[in-house]
């Protein structure tokens, strides 16, 4: 995965399904980074400039990923943006925004220990940019908090989807990646943030990413300092998924939402 900006005139972004090793050394990759340093390095005119200036793969999290989808832009030019709202009475992702405002909340070290909305799709469906959560938290008795969003992939019947990111899927590489976060395997499109490092901007054009803001001199802070989150008031914060591709049809894509850890 790289990020496009920079000067240069050719930016490159590839999205992957797999770990960036195996991407790596694929032997088809292998050859295009001798064709890259060829050109750039030795002046080689061998067709670098004709390269797709994005490629990435739709993730499907049952067997059928499509890899190495070419296109001139990402999110591509046919992706339309679109709004899901968290209905806090029935925990649902819904394409309209709730009539009445219903706060879900929940208590860290208990089970559960999250909040999680569920949405269904009728017809197949891609997604396909950068995934943002624009939430208002509040911390009782705290003034600062950790967001975690984990946006994942459930099969009709309800179970969470996951895939191996690496060749090895041997018996003790399930062990290792059964429970909790991994590089090893893809459980989910996943943000962090500190509420206090939260952006300072409330408005994002569609097909860009939020960014995040860092006091350096309170860089180590924990709770002297600013307030993160004001004590009795919501704090707005957008946070920042990787970006994404992945094919649904009709499975429940599910919202981990808002799950502080207190350092």
């Amino acid at each position: 995965m790289g990020r496009p900006g920079g000067a240069c005139p050719y930016r490159l972004l590839s999205i992957h399904n797999t770990q960036e090793w195996p991407d790596y050394y694929d032997e088809q990759h292998q050859d295009e980074l001798r064709h890259f340093f060829d050109h750039f390095l030795k002046d080689h005119d061998n067709g670098w400039e004709q390269m797709p200036p994005v490629r990435y793969s739709l993730l499907d999290v049952e067997g059928g990923d499509r890899i190495d989808i070419s296109t001139e832009q990402f999110p591509p030019t046919e992706s339309v943006p679109r709004n899901f709202y968290l209905d806090g009475r029935s925990h649902a992702l819904t394409t309209t925004a709730p009539g009445a405002e219903l706060p879900v909340a929940y208590t860290v070290a208990a089970n559960p220990d999250a909040a999680s909305f569920l949405t269904r799709f009728a017809d197949e469906t891609v997604l396909v940019g950068y995934p943002k959560a624009h939430l208002f938290v509040e911390a009782r008795d705290w003034d600062d908090m950790d967001i975690l969003v984990l946006v994942q992939k459930l099969d009709a019947y309800g179970t969470q989807l996951e895939a191996f990111t690496v060749p090895n899927q041997s018996a003790i590489a399930l062990d290792l990646t059964d429970r909790g976060a991994t590089i090893l395997k893809y459980k989910g499109s996943d943000g962090r943030l500190r509420v206090d490092a939260r952006s300072a901007r409330t408005h994002l054009r569609p097909g860009r990413e939020a960014r995040t803001r860092r006091d350096r001199r309170n860089r180590n802070r924990l709770v002297a300092g600013r307030a993160g989150v004001p004590p009795g008031r919501a704090t707005a914060l957008r946070s920042q998924l990787p970006q994404r591709a992945r094919h649904d049809d009709a499975r429940y894509p599910r919202v981990n939402d808002q799950r502080p850890e207190d350092e």
